[in-house]
């Protein structure tokens, strides 16, 4: 199965009429799919998949990262750093979706800002970061546990970054849907 190539110069609004666009947007999309979903990349772009390094303090159950120097941050994840208890997990986002902001974690701390790592599940990775130049795309993925859809990634969260990875706008969410013997029976984006 061919992949489809990603194209960061498109769409452009301001050299393609709306077909154009709409189709240039489709083929991105697709392009993001078949990377996430069928173990393809981005070509010409850098992948990390083992998880993400920031900057961050920790309050209670709550860590805020405050910078990211690499990779994402995903629920799943197992934190460590100087003062972070063996085994803590990320448990639940809060205001960060893989980046700057607030998560909750599984044990209680009291910890000043320092360099958290997070690392992934090498064989369910929970979250991707690809980075050409200055920009960023970032997959925060849900893996299934039951049924077709064990092993499988049931739901993809896109975002892209222009500014390497200050801030992220969000691409659109990938639900993946499998048969009993785990089939992709469907896919839908929102």
């Amino acid at each position: 199965m061919p992949y489809t190539a990603f194209d960061p110069a498109k769409p452009d609004a301001a050299t393609q009429n709306g077909t154009q666009f709409a189709q240039a947007t489709r083929d991105n999309l697709k392009a993001v799919r078949d990377a996430v979903i069928m173990g393809g990349g981005f070509y010409g772009w850098g992948l990390n998949a083992s998880g993400g390094v920031c900057t961050a303090s920790i309050s209670g159950t709550t860590m805020t990262v405050t910078a990211i120097a690499s990779g994402t941050l995903a629920v799943g994840q197992t934190i460590s750093g100087t003062g972070v208890a063996s085994g803590t997990t990320i448990t639940a986002l809060g205001t960060g979706a893989g980046g700057i902001g607030t998560y909750t974690i599984s044990a209680s701390h009291s910890l000043s800002s320092r360099t958290i790592t997070a690392t992934n599940d090498p064989l369910q990775p929970t979250g991707l970061s690809y980075s050409k130049s200055t920009e960023r795309i970032r997959a925060a993925l849900t893996w299934g546990t039951s049924g077709g859809e064990a092993g499988n990634v049931t739901v993809a969260h896109y975002s892209y970054s222009s500014d390497s990875g200050a801030s992220y706008d969000s691409i659109g969410v990938n639900t993946i849907t499998y048969d009993g013997n785990g089939n992709v029976t469907g896919t839908t984006w929102s």
